[in-house]
């Protein structure tokens, strides 16, 4: 299990599910979102909570590079199939941005 795979199992799979399906917490693997609506806004909501304190606010907790590393593990989360998924809350949200292309040092 990766870093990222770990933080999640540890800190936020009690309210969104081992697999981000959702217990108390929304379904992370659906299209919609009760306040994300972009990519970035992921970051947002695990730095500053949400839902008045339902989502606790992690940013004291974590390294900026390790909440990098674990928005990056609950946006990929999105697609995938939870055995037991919660029903869709909040709006749907835009596809996420294709990953740009990686830049190859050329030696110069």
């Amino acid at each position: 299990m990766n870093y990222a795979a770990s933080t999640f199992s540890s800190n936020c799979a009690s309210c969104h599910g081992p697999d981000g399906g959702g217990v108390v917490g929304p379904n992370l693997t659906d299209d919609y979102g009760k306040n994300i609506k972009t990519i970035e806004d992921i970051y947002t909501v695990i730095d500053k909570g949400a839902a008045g304190g339902a989502m606790p606010a992690w940013g004291q907790r974590f390294h900026p590079n390790d909440m990098v590393l674990l928005t990056s593990y609950v946006a990929s989360l999105r697609g995938k199939s939870p055995q037991m998924a919660k029903a869709p809350e909040g709006e749907i949200m835009e596809p996420w941005p294709d990953a740009p292309a990686p830049v190859l040092d050329q030696g110069e």
